[in-house]
């Protein structure tokens, strides 16, 4: 399957989450959940400045998410418009 993204929106998919802590304390799923931001991978652009793979943070309450499943593997993708992202890691 292939996107074309449309009017400066972006294709991401969350990055895992340590299920365990550096000291050895096992985290439950719902831990973290709060927080408005999240980091996520770019999986689909057509933005020269955004290349996939690139790793970025936005609000979480901003995407738009739909479950696609591409190369045989079911994702959770959200769409997420380039003014909503707050940062690039590099």
């Amino acid at each position: 399957m292939k996107l074309q993204m449309k009017n400066g929106y972006l294709a991401v998919k969350e990055l895992p989450k340590d299920k365990q802590t550096e000291t050895g304390i096992f985290l439950p799923d719902n831990v973290g959940d709060e927080f408005q931001t999240s980091i996520c991978e770019i999986v689909f652009t057509s933005l020269d400045e955004y290349k996939v793979g690139q790793h970025v943070m936005f609000s979480k309450l901003v995407p738009d998410d739909v479950e696609m499943e591409i190369d045989g593997e079911k994702q959770i993708y959200w769409f997420v418009h380039e003014s909503d992202i707050k940062a690039v890691i590099k």
